[in-house]
């Protein structure tokens, strides 16, 4: 089936029922399943935050340079890193990437940041897999924090890189 760009293999649900239209033209879809691990959104930025070692002018140049180029690699190729870090896991079938908000979040180390934020959502997992692949992310795009929303706890927390 094809539906505004969208296409779904008939081999990768072959239980799912065919989508028709009605006498109206309308399309006619059904629940065909709901997921019992809710799985959850990570928010992350794109702009590096890890904390870079040193100490002198030079180092400090250093640093804020590696940062900004991290940075642009990261904004350019954060669709291929994110699908890399999901296809790491077997439980992961479906997720949505996109910048939800702009907001301001304070990192465990008592740190501000205001950033555009990048969110990817992802059904069908447990607790635990989402806090690893919240870590994964923040490994990926180097960040000393993530933000975790839990839709099975409720619970939304900051997880930092392993």
């Amino acid at each position: 089936m094809k539906l505004n760009g969208v296409s779904i293999a008939r081999k990768n649900d072959p239980n799912a029922k065919i989508f028709t239209l009605n006498e109206s033209n309308l399309l006619i879809e059904s629940i065909q399943s709901q997921f019992s691990l809710k799985g959850g959104i990570i928010v992350f930025s794109t702009d590096v935050n890890a904390i870079y070692r040193g100490e002198g002018l030079v180092d400090k140049i250093k640093n804020w340079m590696k940062s900004k180029f991290e940075s642009i690699k990261n904004l350019f190729l954060k669709n291929r890193k994110l699908t890399k870090v999901a296809n790491k896991f077997d439980d992961v079938y479906g997720f949505s990437i996109g910048n939800f908000f702009r907001g301001r979040y304070k990192g465990n180390s008592g740190k501000t940041y205001d950033e555009t934020s990048t969110s990817i959502e992802i059904i069908g997992i447990d607790s635990k897999t989402l806090i690893q692949i919240a870590e994964e992310i923040a490994k990926e795009f180097k960040q000393e924090t993530v933000l975790v929303k839990d839709y099975r706890t409720h619970e939304i927390y900051l997880v930092d890189q392993d």
